[in-house]
């Protein structure tokens, strides 16, 4: 019969085993780069309280190979380094990173119903007239605005612009 030492042990081991298994597979997925990095730094803590340490460079690498391809670029730049770097530093290239792409996706699209429309024709009197068209090109940005400042809102962006009240 094994003795209890024994057995706690191979507890250890089997829990420190699934808990590098679940390490390596963590996927960003639907979490943030903050959530998946401090989901990475749990299991980290849990495994090492388990007498087993973690490679600092082993997390990294899991952490990267997590990433989907939009990521490639970035993941890139942190392998071609002279020196590998740690966790610290490569926590922040992604979280600037995220940052970054979604402040892209946020962009506006380049609708060309979005530009003002530029209306020619003749007055009453008979003489060639150009100018803006009418308030709704005026209308569109504003509700495009109002959808928008939210957004950069939660990203830290803080809203101090007024929409302009379309005229009457």
């Amino acid at each position: 019969m094994r003795s209890h030492p024994d057995i706690v042990k191979d507890n250890k081991q089997s829990r420190t085993n699934a808990l590098k298994a679940e390490l390596r597979s963590i996927k960003l997925g639907d979490l943030s780069m903050e959530a998946q990095f401090t989901k990475n730094e749990l299991i980290v803590t849990i495994i090492t309280s388990l007498d087993s340490p973690v490679n600092d460079e082993d997390v990294v690498h899991y952490a990267l190979e997590g990433l989907p391809d939009k990521y490639d670029q970035v993941c890139g730049i942190i392998h071609d380094k002279d020196t590998f770097p740690d966790l610290k530093t490569t926590r922040s290239m992604l979280l600037t990173e995220e940052m970054r792409l979604k402040s892209k996706s946020l962009a506006l699209p380049v609708v060309s119903s979005s530009y003002p429309r530029i209306r020619s024709g003749t007055n009453n009197n008979g003489s060639i007239t150009r100018g803006r068209g009418s308030n709704e090109t005026e209308n569109t940005t504003n509700a495009l605005l109002a959808k928008l400042l939210p957004q950069l809102g939660t990203l830290g962006v803080n809203n101090t612009t007024t929409l302009a009240s379309p005229a009457a």
